[in-house]
C-alpha cells in the first residue's frame, strides 16, 4: 500500500485529531464487520496495523494471526496471538473473540487521542492493567465529544458483554 501506518502517523505526530481519530475509527470498524460478517477475528488490531494509503483511505492489514471462527489455529506456545498493549482482557486467557477486536480498537483510538496507549509497561503491569484497572480518560484532550467517550468507555469494558455487540454498531456510532 503506497502510504504510510498509523502507528508511524503516532511516532511523527503524537496525537490525532478528533476528526480524523473517528474517520480512522470507522473505516477500521467497517473492516472488522465484514471480517466478523465471514466469521474472522483479526487478532491484532494495532496502529502499524492500520494503514492510510496516499489518497486518505484508510485499510486494516496483517492478517497473520487471524482466527476463522470455529476452526482450530495453531500459536507458538510462547507467541500471544494479539500485540499486548492492544490486548483484551478474554485474550489474556487465550480466548478472543470479535469484542476483542472491538476492544484493541478502543485502545488504539484512545492512543490517537491521547497521544499514548491507555496502559504501558511490562507484560505483567499490562497483563494487571488490562484485566484489572480502567483507562485515565482525563488524559484524553478536554474537548473530546461525550459521545466519543462513551463509544472508548464502552470498548475498553472489561467484560466481553459490556462491549458493543459487534463492529457494525462500533461504524455507527462512529458515523
Amino acid at each position: 500500500i503506497d502510504g504510510v501506518d498509523l502507528g508511524r502517523e503516532l511516532e511523527r505526530r503524537k496525537r490525532i485529531p478528533q476528526m480524523e481519530t473517528i474517520r480512522v475509527g470507522k473505516a477500521v470498524a467497517e473492516a472488522l464487520s465484514a471480517l466478523e460478517s465471514v466469521g474472522i477475528i483479526h487478532r491484532d488490531v494495532k496502529p502499524t496495523n492500520v494503514m492510510i494509503d496516499v489518497d486518505g483511505v484508510v485499510k486494516l492489514t496483517d492478517f497473520g494471526i487471524a482466527k476463522i471462527v470455529g476452526y482450530d489455529t495453531i500459536t507458538a506456545t510462547s507467541q500471544m496471538p494479539m500485540t499486548m498493549a492492544y490486548a483484551a482482557p478474554e485474550v489474556w486467557e487465550g480466548k478472543a473473540t470479535n469484542r476483542s477486536d472491538l476492544y484493541a480498537l478502543g485502545v488504539v483510538l484512545f492512543q490517537c487521542l491521547a497521544g499514548r496507549p491507555p496502559f504501558s509497561g511490562s507484560p505483567a503491569q499490562l497483563f494487571r492493567e488490562h484485566t484489572t484497572k480502567d483507562p485515565d480518560y482525563t488524559l484524553l484532550p478536554e474537548g473530546t465529544v461525550p459521545a466519543l467517550r462513551d463509544l472508548l468507555r464502552d470498548c475498553l469494558a472489561k467484560l466481553e458483554d459490556e462491549r458493543p455487540r459487534d463492529a457494525a454498531s462500533v461504524a455507527e456510532r462512529l458515523g
